[in-house]
């Protein structure tokens, strides 16, 4: 009975895994990732999709790049049996990519695609803001070395939540950093505008459910 029952709990977890890495080779089309970048991204306002396309990088990494530093996979019933259960203790960027800003100088810039499809119990924009620590401390010895601080690349990270609870579907949010004087009027120490994070509440598939019954009603 254990065993039928651990074998029925591996299929699920199995099925779900699979499910959630379908959705992210989706999200990582670029003809996808154009549509989003386009309509959030203030270095893309106004930039065709065709162009877009162009300005992406062909090959996102999808699922593959840990976002805990130091990530050990755990040892499962033996010395020698190294087996991870999908999603369980590793937890990993959904969607990856760079994209190249338009015009003549083309920044690099590096973006992160979420597909939230529960609620958290946690505060969704700290956990929004943690991935982008990470984004840019794990620029260091890869965009830039020592203290050459001003070849930081920019890097976004996207929430698209699915379940985003009353109140928030149908909504955009975006969080940046912005400086403010304290006091005096200085002319600035820099670049400051490293990151933003950006989260998107969609209607509910319950909700539409009972909204598509309704309207179905005759009166």
């Amino acid at each position: 009975m254990k065993d039928e029952t651990l074998s029925r709990d591996l299929s699920i977890t199995e099925y779900k895994a699979r499910y959630d890495e379908c959705a992210k080779e989706i999200l990582a089309h670029r003809s996808i990732l154009s549509h989003i970048i386009t309509g959030l991204l203030p270095e893309f306002e106004g930039v065709r999709l065709e162009e877009a396309i162009g300005l992406i990088d062909p090959e996102p990494e999808v699922g593959t790049m840990d976002v805990l530093p130091g990530h050990v996979k755990p040892k499962i019933m033996g010395e020698n049996t190294e087996s991870l259960i999908p999603d369980e203790g590793k937890v990993t960027f959904d969607v990856r990519f760079s994209a190249w800003t338009p015009g003549g100088e083309k920044i690099k810039l590096i973006i992160d695609l979420e597909a939230q499809k529960r609620k958290p119990s946690y505060s969704l924009a700290s956990r929004g803001i943690f991935y982008l620590g990470r984004m840019l401390s794990m620029q260091h010895g890869v965009e830039f070395t020592g203290d050459d601080y001003d070849s930081i690349k920019k890097v976004y990270s996207i929430w698209i939540c699915m379940a985003s609870g009353r109140g928030n579907e149908e909504s955009i949010t975006s969080y940046a950093m912005e400086p403010r004087a304290i006091m005096g009027e200085p002319e600035g120490f820099g670049r400051y505008d490293l990151m933003g994070l950006y989260i998107i509440g969609l209607l509910e598939i319950s909700y539409r459910r009972k909204k598509a019954k309704i309207s179905s009603i005759d009166f």
